[in-house]
């Protein structure tokens, strides 16, 4: 049995990452998940996928290759979305189920590596699965463009697996384990800006993994982390060819020194916080304010950070080199960020952003922990059947807690409705302006989808008038508008929106003013509308059937059926476009009958005047058949 117990163990944590978050298969894209899925050209171009390794995060989201530049150097992420993209098209739940996938093989990784460390197998097993469950993670796995996070942990444990388990071999398997680990090492930073914890980690797991002493130990540590030394500096050379440049651009920029060391006991007694408190959304995480002064706070900050360090050391000497590793990932992880993240906020204050994805690859470090404290209580017989029953329990408790924030992230709606239920004072006036019109605008989208449209409208001009370049505000009070039939006011409002030069949400944006056109009977334009936010997010079927009925209005119906069939291109299936094809090719029943017995076979029970209306078609067109000659 024993020799079945490693693969069972593994296999059990692997189907605990993946089984927690098999349900969000029936979720839709959400925040980011639009510009850099939806409307990326680069994940359908023709071009190859080596492109992605020379250009910055958000480029070829625009038609025509028109570059956007941010600062962010992510290829992996992107090259899995386009082999995702090529597999199964636009469709959300194969990328929610590829990113589950990924964190189910994470967590069979951290477990393999903590073993391999040292940990025994219950240990190990304890660590992995209380890393699946944790519910920290839930936003990182949920959200397709929080990919990044789970690609750089998986391989930065894949990293520093390759690392301690090369470590005894010689010859051409020292070799093999040492190319291993610069492709990992490389993959992990290639994945997002917090991988390059993998070298810190690694120097860490080369030391205390060395049974040299003295000068031999420093020549034996050289050799093993070389390839995560290449591999971090080849990172480096890629990035600054794709970005020119090291640093951040855009709305990001990286701290100076003294701001960045100043901040840091602030930041990081937050994040630290998050992983033990890890329930909010991303919505009600306001951003952390490089402070001014000395505040009673930022000294009660510094002092926790003191225990921290206290902990390490006394650790160190006790030799639990387990919960050493564990705690400084916990720490270090989090660097990139800071670096990195840097924003400037509506009232010229500069602050860190945070969310709970930002947790994924850091709470490895909580794995590590929990082996560590695991691997002490099972060594003592009378607490061992004790201790694996409360590991046991914490495991289930976290699993229940992840099950419930799984609906936060279904939807951009559900997300907002998280963030009004929870943010109770979001009137009161001590909120810092950013996070003021966040609740502004997340009470106006409450308001108008209660029916309470007047209330909305209140809300988001006020939102507007806190942050006029608060785009989302912009896009809900636009929607109120149209429900109120202010079809020019829309015009105006979107007229104003697109002379900001957003390069996010512009989607929204010409999807607005075309429908408020369309209603205006100003046919031309609004197809022009809808073309544009086609070409900046492709998934959306209402852009191809209110583009088709723009063109049906202006009397172009060769047009409208080109629309149409443009929709099924890239959304094969989707039986509103069917059903708009069916009707629209009339009299043409070479298009007209394929389209609607299509529908009738993807919406069986669909609407039955629709499916009357796709019989009689598909009737006519046999009867035309036979009757031709």
């Amino acid at each position: 049995m024993r020799r079945f117990a490693g693969p069972l163990a593994l296999l059990v944590v692997v189907l605990l990452g993946i089984g927690l978050y098999l349900p969000t298969r029936e979720h839709g894209f959400t925040q980011d998940d639009h510009l850099l899925i939806g409307g990326s050209e680069a994940l359908r171009s023709t071009e190859g996928w080596a492109r992605l390794f020379v250009t910055d995060f958000f480029s070829r989201t625009t038609e025509g290759g028109s570059d956007i530049q941010v600062g962010y150097f992510r290829p992996m992420p992107r090259l899995s979305w386009m082999l995702t993209y090529q597999a199964a098209g636009l469709t959300p739940g194969a990328f929610h189920l590829v990113s589950a996938l990924l964190h189910g093989l994470t967590a069979g990784l951290l477990l393999l590596l903590l073993e391999a460390a040292g940990a025994g197998l219950a240990a190990a097993t304890v660590g992995a699965a209380l890393f699946a469950a944790h519910p920290a993670h839930a936003e990182a796995v949920q959200i397709v463009t929080a990919q990044s996070d789970v690609l750089a942990a998986l391989f930065a444990v894949l990293a520093w697996l390759t690392l301690v388990r090369g470590g005894s071999s010689v010859g051409w398997r020292r070799a093999a384990w040492g190319a291993l680990t610069f492709a990992a090492t490389l993959a992990a930073a290639l994945s997002k800006e917090v991988g390059l914890a993998v070298a810190p980690v690694a120097l860490l797991l080369a030391w205390w993994g060395s049974e040299q002493k003295g000068v031999a130990r420093l020549r034996e540590m050289a050799w093993r982390l070389a390839p995560v030394a290449v591999g971090t500096a080849l990172y480096f050379g890629l990035r600054m060819q794709a970005l020119h440049g090291l640093a951040a651009t855009g709305q990001h920029r990286a701290y100076g020194a003294f701001a960045y060391l100043f901040g840091l006991p602030v930041v990081m007694v937050n994040y630290l916080g998050l992983q033990f408190w890890p329930l909010g959304t991303a919505y009600l995480y306001s951003p952390i304010r490089v402070p001014e002064g000395l505040p009673l706070g930022w000294w009660l900050d510094v002092a926790l950070l003191l225990v921290f360090a206290v902990a390490l050391v006394v650790l160190a000497r006790r030799r639990a080199w387990l919960a050493v590793t564990g705690l400084v990932l916990l720490v270090v992880a989090q660097l990139p960020s800071m670096a990195f993240h840097l924003v400037r906020v509506p009232n010229g204050e500069t602050a860190l952003p945070f969310a709970s994805r930002w947790l994924y690859l850091p709470s490895l470090g909580l794995g590590f922990v929990a082996a560590e404290v695991m691997g002490w209580l099972v060594a003592r017989p009378r607490w061992r059947l004790g201790s694996g029953a409360v590991a046991a329990a914490m495991v289930v408790m976290l699993a229940a807690l992840t099950t419930i924030r799984l609906p936060l992230f279904a939807s951009d709606l559900t997300l907002m409705q998280a963030a009004v239920n929870d943010m109770a004072t979001w009137q009161s006036s001590d909120l810092p302006p950013d996070a003021k019109y966040y609740a502004l605008t997340t009470a106006g989208l409450a308001a108008m989808e209660q029916g309470r449209v007047e209330e909305a409208v209140g809300f988001l001009e006020a939102a507007l008038a806190d942050g006029p370049s608060n785009i989302r505000a912009l896009v809900n009070l636009s929607n109120a508008e149209l429900r109120r039939g202010n079809f020019a006011q829309v015009v105006t409002l979107m007229d104003r929106g697109l002379a900001q030069q957003f390069y996010r949400d512009r989607d929204d944006l010409f999807m607005l003013r075309g429908l408020a056109r369309l209603r205006l009977h100003q046919f031309g334009a609004a197809a022009g509308d809808f073309r544009e936010a086609i070409r900046f997010n492709a998934s959306v079927a209402d852009a191809y059937l209110l583009l088709a009925e723009s063109e049906q209005g202006a009397g172009a119906r060769e047009r409208a059926v080109a629309a149409l069939e443009q929709g099924l291109g890239v959304m094969p299936g989707e039986p509103r476009i069917l059903f708009n094809l069916g009707m629209s090719a009339g009299a043409d029943c070479a298009k007209a009958a394929p389209a609607m017995q299509r529908y009738l076979q993807v919406d069986p029970a669909g609407d039955p005047r629709r499916r009357t209306m796709a019989e009689a078609t598909v009737a006519r067109c046999a009867e035309a058949t036979v009757r031709a000659p």
